[in-house]
């Protein structure tokens, strides 16, 4: 097998800024999850368990726009002769294609442009190849980040590696490739090791895009199910009277069903769900594969004739199947992330959990290992549109002839053994993190993984200079949530005084935050305010707003921008403008408004902000705008854009009938009337047959 380095060239909309303000964990940890009453006993174990929202100590990715340009994408290329491989190891170590050499044919979707979009955890994410998922519910906290990759010598032929340190729960991770000679299939190992003395919250899920055209047809080795109930969500909203927009379903609680394929029967209407093709709406279900299976697997069929198949050992259990749905939201999410009529595809996914609202745990000082193979065969059509179990049973039969299990059981132990093996070359530089780690507790990094001096950066610098000299600089903006560094932190207040002081004090408040002690954090960033703290102002106004009293926030965040100053990053006034608006305050929001700079006024997120206030004040020409423009920003499912649009046609309606605008009035022009096609990524039509999906890509 060959390993070389490469470049890809697309379109890309390459830039991706962090956002310099910290992101607050929930301080409960576990989301709330219910079934629709078809859940199994043992299906209800765990659900919601450590899925509640958490970023820290990452920011947020959410600096991109719609303009693309040629760019060229550092690649790092697998051969066999057979099979051609290209990752991306500037952006996860995406597994951008996967080429069978014999036909010419992508086994997987291969999106033709790089287009971020706000999907994931940390807002960016991009459509196309495997995705590797670890760190916390929402995709992978490295989706859009470097991971390192090397090249490992094994007696048996070269491998290639891909590793990093998540910094999230601490823990070491590494994915181990090679292609055997003679046989079209790549294998992948995983290894996840977590080298403290408490449990830790495991999320790992593998997420392969593939090609979907009106025939694709999709299989796994049980016909049991767990689904996204999205109408049972839909019923809390309107049980309660509120409008069925995304701020309504983002308080609601997500349901769960069981089903058994292939037939469902939803909204009254009874299809074949093995097809994503019959979904007219965002939809996800997970196979519930039993104890019993050793090697799972899952396969999707084209029209073509193509069958992508994959297979694991255990713990890598479970399986899912994504699509966006046939209707006006779903293709405006696939154009977006791609070009206009090339971004079809759905996603068959393998995880640890029964789902990824499921909990799952890697024992303290405890390792996980499971070896996942991908690779392609052919299918007739007869056969693959045969009645679901004939079919499925045959699928099976195709599956066990391109990856045999016991082949598989065999190539999973020779793995094991190879990747404690150490690095011979290193490719490319993920981030510093691991090296300030192996700096800590250099015990703690595990056989097989290293983590070059020169990987540090400016990020670490500040955590380093804590390390070495006990005290942490001004200015030191990376976060650090990791409890072990505690006793350093509070070190230094006895010695610090005036910012430094105020900085030791904002990063305790953050790490006390997410170590589950609200009062000590409040506390911390207290004291830090009285020394002049505009970032510890700040984050005493999210803990007002998080404690509904979004007078108090307004306040505190104005006590923020007014010290951080004019020049502060935009984040600063997309967070303050929101809150003015959220309290009603649209002469204040709008007068704000005016008073930024240009650039400043041109964050997404600021005019999504002031553009409430817009419509209030009668400045309908600024509002009209805004429905001319593409959103890049724009989170799945959320429907600001088009509640804006809808709440201006009901305002105009009022004032042409002389009567003052109402919920009935609203209601009515959101039946009859359907908002521009360019702002319409609603992931449910108005009718009442329809439902907003709770699934995510």
């Amino acid at each position: 097998m060959d390993i070389r380095q490469g470049v890809l060239s697309i379109p890309a909309a390459r830039t991706i800024g962090e956002n310099p303000l910290p992101v607050l964990r929930d301080q409960l940890p576990n989301t709330r999850v219910l079934s629709n009453g078809s859940l199994l006993a043992h299906e209800q174990t765990r659900m919601g368990e450590n899925t509640a929202r958490r970023v820290l100590p990452y920011r947020m990715q959410d600096r991109y726009s719609r303009d693309r340009h040629r760019t060229d994408l550092a690649t790092i290329e697998l051969d066999n002769g057979l099979l051609k491989a290209v990752f991306l190891p500037e952006l996860g170590g995406r597994l951008y294609s996967l080429t069978d050499l014999m036909t010419g044919q992508d086994l997987l979707f291969s999106n033709p442009v790089f287009q971020p979009a706000n999907l994931a955890i940390r807002d960016a994410w991009f459509s196309g190849g495997i995705e590797w998922n670890l760190g916390h519910y929402g995709h992978s906290v490295t989706t859009c980040d470097p991971l390192f990759c090397g090249i490992v010598h094994a007696e048996d032929g070269d491998l290639m590696r891909l590793w990093e340190y998540e910094r999230m729960n601490g823990l070491f991770w590494q994915i181990d490739f090679r292609m055997p000679e003679g046989r079209g299939v790549l294998e992948a190992h995983v290894r996840v090791v977590n080298p403290s003395d408490i449990d830790v919250p495991l999320y790992w899920w593998t997420n392969t895009a593939i090609p979907q055209d009106a025939g694709t047809r999709v299989f796994s080795g049980t016909p049991e199910v767990i689904y996204a109930d999205s109408a049972a969500r839909v019923a809390w909203v309107q049980g309660r009277g509120w409008p069925l927009n995304a701020r309504s379903l983002a308080k609601a609680p997500n349901y769960f069903g069981h089903a058994t394929l292939p037939w469902f029967t939803q909204s009254g209407r009874a299809f074949d769900a093995s097809y994503p093709g019959n979904f007219d709406f965002s939809s996800e279900y997970f196979f519930q594969t039993p104890f019993t299976e050793r090697t799972p697997w899952e396969a999707a069929w084209q029209s073509d004739g193509q069958l992508f198949v994959e297979r694991s050992t255990l713990p890598l259990r479970f399986r899912k199947m994504f699509c966006w749905g046939d209707h006006p939201g779903g293709r405006w999410w696939r154009d977006y992330l791609s070009e206009p009529g090339r971004g079809d595809y759905v996603e068959l996914q393998a995880g640890l959990a029964p789902t990824q609202l499921h909990g799952y745990t890697l024992e303290a000082q405890d390792e996980l290992e499971f070896t996942q193979v991908f690779g392609g065969s052919r299918l007739d059509a007869d056969l693959a549109n045969a009645e679901w179990d004939q079919a499925n049973a045959h699928v099976s039969r195709v599956v066990e002839d391109v990856i045999p299990a016991a082949d598989l059981e065999i190539a999973d132990l020779a793995a094991m053994s190879r990747s404690r093996i150490p690095v011979s070359e290193v490719l490319h530089l993920g981030s510093g993190w691991g090296a300030l780690e192996a700096a800590r507790h250099p015990n703690q990094v595990p056989e097989g993984f290293a983590f070059p001096a020169d990987s540090l950066s400016a990020d670490q610098a500040g955590w380093m200079t804590l390390l070495t000299t006990g005290r942490l600089p001004v200015g030191t903006e990376s976060f650090m949530v990791d409890t072990r560094w505690r006793p350093l932190l509070e070190d230094t207040l006895g010695t610090a005084h005036g910012r430094e002081l105020a900085t030791a004090l904002e990063h305790l408040g953050l790490l006390e935050w997410e170590d589950f002690d609200p009062v000590r954090a409040v506390n911390y960033w207290q004291d830090a305010a009285e020394l002049g703290s505009s970032r510890a102002l700040r984050n005493l106004a999210v803990v007002a707003r998080s404690d509904h009293d979004p007078e108090t926030a307004v306040d505190l965040m104005s006590q923020a921008c007014e010290g951080a100053g004019p020049d502060a990053d935009r984040a600063w006034f997309e967070e303050l403008l929101t809150l003015l608006v959220e309290v009603g305050r649209y002469q204040q929001a709008w007068q704000t408004f005016q008073g930024l700079s240009e650039p400043v006024r041109g964050s997404e997120r600021i005019l999504l902000a002031v553009a409430r206030a817009a419509l209030e004040l009668g400045e309908d020409r600024f509002v009209a705008r805004l429905f001319e423009r593409d959103w890049a920003g724009l989170r799945e499912g959320d429907t600001t854009v088009i509640d804006l649009w809808y709440r201006r046609e009901a305002m105009r309606l009022a004032a042409r009938r002389g009567v003052p605008l109402t919920d009935d009035l609203l209601n009515e022009v959101t039946a009859a009337l359907a908002p521009p096609a360019r702002i319409d990524n609603r992931m449910f039509r108005p009718s009442p047959s329809e439902r907003p999906s709770d699934a995510g890509c």
